[in-house]
């Protein structure tokens, strides 16, 4: 099962901790903050409204690890097959 939502705060707290692996992107909203704060320390507060673009953190099993971008195969080389 897949859950994505822009409005983390509004999403059932039974679901969220159903969840095996939670990415989390950076959030801005006082509520949204808090509500992960209740699942990951409020430790995390200021580095949730910090992360840089595309920057994430993993949340799994209690532990919370934070991420660069991902790079999924970028070549240098103009075509794809070199």
């Amino acid at each position: 099962m897949v859950g994505i939502t822009r409005r983390i705060a509004e999403m059932n707290k039974t679901f969220f901790s159903l969840c095996d692996h939670v990415i989390i992107f950076r959030h801005f909203s006082p509520n949204d903050i808090k509500y992960l704060t209740e699942f990951l320390g409020r430790e995390w507060a200021t580095v949730i409204s910090g992360l840089e673009d595309f920057h994430f953190l993993h949340f799994r099993q209690g532990v919370v690890t934070q991420y660069p971008p991902l790079t999924l195969g970028v070549s240098e080389s103009p075509n794809p097959t070199q």
